[in-house]
């Protein structure tokens, strides 16, 4: 064999005996020796399919396989490779076993020199060559190897079982695929390793059926099953087994894929396949359900394409075209069915819309039917694009309105007819107030007048009730129309800054009288952290409040009337107040609560006998309110009083301010309250609290006289006695006067509050040493002007907290009027109140007279009715304002009349008027009017008789 180069293959686990056995053989071997080593079974048989291996040195004892098993494994590789074993004994059957399972030589460990074991590997060598040297040896030798060769490129796995179903072969595709080296599953059971039990249990079947003569149901086709990696990974397997009969024996060779990817892709086209169906069928729903709408609505719908042919129409503009099918149809144009003038029209919209790419929305349109009939029609035209947003065409549909144009007409007719009607409804309702409001203004004026004269009882009594009617008359027409006003939406709201202390106030005092003549207590209270300057209309708010509190005034007939205003929140300049109203009147049952603010409706019919009302009064305040972005509600029992409460909300105005200061000499001072009512004395109390004051209540005379002479004995004596003037056992003035006897109460300021002062009560106050006297209910605004006013006082002159009627007079010059009124009775109750106060006064009977004697000569004041004939009193003032002398034409102009709807006030202002007096006329306002007015004319001046 010298001068052969021999490839050696060492297979040794222990490397340094591998090692030490390599240096011998080279030593001895030389060149011709090429030696390779590996220290397992699985090294050895990955060098084997190298193809490179002439001999093999094998250990019998290997860690991954040893003894016969390895070599038989290495055998059925190769079955001409020569293979020496070395094993821990040499007898007899070790050594016939070893051959049997295919090894060339034993050698036994120990007992072999080198050159021995290398004349082994040499011996081994030429035997096999020996047995190979026939062509048909060495042709079926490179067979195998190339078998092999191919077997091992394959991309599949390529397993071979013996009739056991044990391994004998396994391709490097199965290593790649199930994790294993060939070496670690030779003579392993496939099933055990890679099936799952009933997998495993119909191969096995399979196999025993075939052997036995029959055919399994796994040989021969292709299966899918799962299958398990060295890691436990599943996956799943297209598996296909064909018998082999070979070396006069029965193998079995299973070809395996991994199609996990394939089946994941399957699935995948599977879904995706369901996924197309389901949208082929949801498009092919839409496509039949918008054909079904297209053909059962009214409308006209239509598509064209770019050289305006019909693409399709709807069954309902099939009909209109005169056609039956969509075939005769389609590729047509509108020139091609309508008149030209018409379809030209139709064409140059389309191509607008083509052009612009906008779409045309409710265009209306006129064209005549078939029959001659001129029909409307709205159309809308949208651009149709392909899928890369070409306009390709447009869509179309057009619906007929020419019910809807009739419709149209007949309302604006309507409209026309009720906004005349509105209008002849407004115009009755201003010229009824006019007409009724004119002879309430003489019978309301003239019984002021006649009660200002010397009269009997009798006379006095007759007139009062003659006057009494006429307001309760001038309440009721005032509900009337501001109802009227209210459900024709004629009534706006003003937006004006007012002080809210000093308007309830002045809103109370008007309501006192009322209360005084029933013996009741009347008063109000406002938390101190409301806003005091308020911006809303605050004659509406007057309306509700007079309304809410005459009415608690109205059905009591004992004890006390309160209104009660706080604050429910402030935000953003923004103050929503909450106003409640209580009495203790007749109550109110739960049933009846239900329709009290219905129009027309009282608790109880029978108060409308009694009590008198239109029952329009707090459906008009329930309006005010709401429109106040409020609401209002009711508390009652019967026979225990009610509680109306309302919400209203208001701007807060640049001068939010509350309280004045309180000057240092004010502050801490110590004040009785002497009122047998509580309610009044914590409203007190409050009120000289929040002016930082130290108030002591007394709710009799008697105790009042106690605290007094207890507070001198204590060295701390009150600076100020604040009192009620009806009290029972002894009154106010009583009080007064029995304080004024002693000498240490001679000088204590006292302020008297009283809800009416009868004839003499103001010269007896004077008398028994009354400092001032304030008529209730007070606002805490009113006391801190009294308080400052009674502590700076040196006399003890009574002082009234308000102006009356008398100090108007007292104040009013004497004017130059001209009075423009047609009216006989009216002009007789003017020129007896001016006259009353000295005032000069012309009579002009018409607008036309009125303005004649008005540019001829000066006057200070026009008191200019607006209805009179031959011109009214907004026109009259237009031509003054004309007059070529400037002071003419600036002359005041105050109107007067008797009209009282919205907008009244503001067509006088617009027309150059000055102010506004509403009829029936007031002295008081009348006179307050006038005070504001600087004579400027001489009696040369005067118009001549």
């Amino acid at each position: 064999m010298a001068g052969k180069p021999v490839n050696l293959l060492l297979v040794v686990a222990n490397a340094q005996h591998a090692e030490a056995i390599a240096a011998h053989i080279s030593r001895l071997g030389g060149a011709d020796v090429e030696i390779k080593s590996c220290g397992t079974l699985e090294c050895a048989v990955e060098h084997l399919d190298r193809g490179k291996t002439g001999v093999v040195l094998l250990d019998a004892l290997l860690p991954d396989q040893s003894g016969i098993d390895a070599v038989r494994s290495l055998s059925k590789l190769d079955r001409q490779l020569p293979i020496v074993v070395l094993v821990e004994e040499t007898d007899r059957e070790t050594i016939h076993a070893y051959m049997r399972a295919g090894a060339s030589d034993v050698l036994k460990k120990g007992k072999v020199s080198p050159e021995g074991m290398l004349r082994a590997l040499w011996a081994a060598i030429e035997r096999s060559e020996i047995s190979c040297q026939s062509p048909m040896d060495v042709a079926v030798r490179e067979t195998a190897e190339s078998i092999r060769a191919i077997i091992n490129a394959s991309m599949d796995c390529i397993i071979t079982m013996n009739a056991d179903g044990r391994i004998v072969q396994f391709n490097r595709a199965a290593e790649r695929t199930f994790g294993y080296k060939a070496a670690e599953v030779m003579g392993q059971d496939l099933g055990q390793l890679f099936l799952p039990p009933d997998v495993r249990e119909r191969q096995k079947r399979s196999f025993e059926l075939y052997q036995a003569g029959g055919g399994g149901s796994m040989l021969g086709k292709r299966v899918e099953t799962p299958a398990y990696r060295k890691d436990g990974g599943e996956f799943t397997a297209e598996m296909a087994t064909q018998p082999v009969r070979m070396d006069g024996g029965l193998v079995f060779t299973i070809f395996l894929r991994d199609i996990t990817d394939r089946k994941m892709a399957e699935e995948k086209l599977r879904h995706e396949v369901k996924r197309r169906r389901r949208t082929e069928d949801a498009l092919r729903r839409e496509r039949d359900l918008l054909i079904a709408v297209m053909d059962n609505v009214p409308d006209l719908i239509f598509a064209k394409d770019k050289q305006e042919r019909f693409i399709t129409v709807n069954r309902t503009l099939l009909k209109a075209m005169g056609s039956k099918k969509l075939d005769e149809v389609v590729g047509k144009t509108d020139l091609d069915f309508f008149p030209k003038n018409q379809a030209q029209q139709y064409i140059d919209d389309d191509q607008a819309v083509m052009k612009s790419g906008k779409p045309l929305v409710n265009r209306e349109e006129m064209a005549p039917d078939p029959d001659g009939n001129t029909r409307w029609a709205l159309t809308t035209k949208v651009p149709l694009r392909d899928r890369e947003g070409r306009v390709e065409g447009i869509v179309g549909i057009s619906r007929d309105i020419t019910d809807r144009k009739k419709a149209e007409e007949e309302l604006r007719k309507a409209k026309e007819e009720a906004e005349d009607a509105n209008r002849a409804k407004s115009a009755f309702l201003a010229n009824m107030s006019h007409e009724i409001r004119t002879p309430m203004n003489a019978v309301i004026g003239m019984t002021e007048l006649l009660l200002d004269m010397d009269l009997t009882h009798s006379q006095r009594e007759y007139i009062a009730m003659v006057h009494d009617s006429g307001e309760a008359l001038l309440a009721l027409i005032n509900d009337i129309l501001d109802f009227s006003k209210i459900e024709a939406g004629k009534l706006e709201f003003e937006r004006n800054e007012f002080p809210l202390r000093d308007s309830l106030a002045s809103m109370m005092k008007t309501l006192a009288l009322r209360a005084h003549k029933k013996h009741l207590e009347l008063a109000f209270h406002i938390d101190p952290d409301v806003p005091d300057t308020l911006v809303g209309d605050v004659n509406r708010l007057r309306q509700v409040i007079v309304n809410l509190v005459g009415n608690g005034i109205k059905f009591t007939e004992s004890g006390e009337v309160i209104l009660a205003v706080s604050c429910k929140s402030v935000a953003n300049d923004t103050a929503s107040l909450q106003f409640s109203v209580r009495d203790t009147g007749i109550g109110i049952s739960d049933v009846q609560q239900k329709r009290i603010f219905d129009a027309f409706e009282q608790a109880d019919t029978s108060t409308t006998r009694r009590f008198g009302g239109t029952g329009l009064g707090l459906a008009i305040s329930m309006r005010l309110v709401e429109m106040m972005q409020g609401q209002i509600s009711v508390e009652s029992k019967v026979d225990q009083g009610s509680t109306f409460h309302f919400s209203a909300q208001f701007g807060i105005g640049t001068d939010s301010a509350i309280l004045r200061a309180v000057p240092s000499d004010v502050a801490n001072l110590p004040v009785l309250v002497v009122d047998d009512n509580k309610t009044n004395r914590i409203i007190l109390r409050d009120m000289l609290s929040n002016l930082n004051m130290h108030p002591t209540l007394a709710s009799s005379a008697t105790e009042a006289i106690t605290s007094l002479r207890e507070s001198e004995v204590s060295g701390n004596p009150f600076g100020l006695i604040i009192t009620d003037m009806h009290m029972p056992q002894m009154d106010g003035l009583e009080l007064v006067k029995h304080l004024r006897q002693d000498e240490a109460f001679q000088e204590t300021r006292v302020i008297l509050l009283t809800s009416g002062m009868r004839d003499g009560d103001l010269e007896h106050a004077r008398s028994v040493g009354v400092n001032l006297h304030l008529m209730k209910p007070i606002s805490q605004s009113e006391l801190f002007d009294a308080i400052i006013r009674v502590l700076g006082q040196k006399e003890k002159t009574p002082v009234a907290g308000h102006r009356s009627v008398d100090e108007l007079l007292s104040t009013q010059r004497a004017l130059r009027v001209l009075l423009a009124e047609d009216s006989l009775v009216n002009q007789k109750l003017a020129i007896g109140l001016l006259s009353k106060v000295g005032h000069d006064v012309t009579v002009a009977t018409n607008g036309k007279e009125a303005v004649e004697l008005a540019t001829k000569s000066r006057f200070d004041v026009v008191l200019m009715d607006l209805q009179m004939p031959e011109i009214d009193g907004l026109e009259a003032t237009r031509r003054i304002r004309r007059a070529p002398d400037t002071n003419i034409a600036e002359t005041p102009i105050i109107a007067m009349t008797a009209h009282a709807m919205t907008g009244d006030r503001e067509l006088c202002l617009e027309a150059g008027m000055d102010d506004y007096i509403p009829k029936p006329i007031r002295s008081q306002v009348l006179y307050e009017k006038l005070a504001k007015i600087e004579p400027t004319t001489s009696s040369s001046e005067l118009p001549s008789a």
